[in-house]
């Protein structure tokens, strides 16, 4: 049996990070390793647990996951970062690959682009998963 992906969720809304967990619990293919609320937590997480894949809100508060990418991959360079967003802006997805991730997803996106996005990425590919009829 090949090993799970590691995923750590990271995002600062209670129901957003309730949702992601209990999508993944039903997916043998994907093992959540820890949830972090802040983007503080998401950095010493990520450097603990070494997750194979970040699901990181891009938009979280004080310290956005924009501002969280550069320590993230300063700790852990091997990790996969997928940005998480509300927002609909080819801007966020560009930012993001300038600053080292592998996928932007939008948080309204159906359970099955999501998981095929997380796939792709754990791959080694790019991934930009969004609603085109937000």
């Amino acid at each position: 049996m090949l090993q799970p992906i590691t995923i750590l969720i990271a995002d600062d809304n209670h129901y957003i990070r309730k949702s992601l967990a209990n999508i993944l619990d039903y997916e043998p293919q994907f093992q959540i390793v820890g949830i972090a609320e802040t983007g503080e937590q998401a950095i010493f997480l990520a450097a603990k647990l070494e997750p194979d894949i970040l699901l990181l809100d891009i938009n979280m508060k004080p310290l956005s996951g924009f501002a969280a990418i550069q320590p993230i991959l300063e700790n852990n360079p091997t990790i996969k970062i997928i940005g998480l967003s509300l927002h609909h802006e080819k801007a966020y997805s560009r930012t993001l690959f300038k600053l080292g991730a592998h996928g932007y997803m939008a948080k309204s996106e159906s359970i099955d682009a999501m998981l095929n996005c997380m796939r792709e990425v754990a791959a080694g590919n790019i991934c930009i998963a969004h609603n085109k009829a937000a």
